[in-house]
């Protein structure tokens, strides 16, 4: 299935969808640690700005998320940062 309509399909099932509002620098996002993921992936997660369910507790992170400029209340990394403290 292609992204497009992957992410229609998540719509139709009453899923909030928003597109991408900026171009990004995959060296520099999450700290270096996307550059060496696949071409599928950083495809897709280009696709949405925001991408969560109804209910707002099941989501996808998106470039923005991993740039830090999405209005999440988690970071890309929140589990690595807890496990940490």
């Amino acid at each position: 299935m292609n992204n497009a309509l992957f992410l229609q399909a998540l719509s139709n099932l009453g899923w909030k969808v928003e597109p991408v509002e900026y171009n990004f620098d995959w060296e520099a996002l999450a700290e270096g640690r996307l550059k060496n993921t696949a071409d599928e992936f950083r495809c897709f997660v280009s696709n949405f700005q925001v991408c969560t369910n109804q209910d707002d507790d099941i989501w996808l992170l998106s470039s923005a998320d991993y740039a830090a400029q999405s209005d999440s209340a988690f970071a890309w990394n929140e589990f690595e940062l807890q496990s940490k403290e």
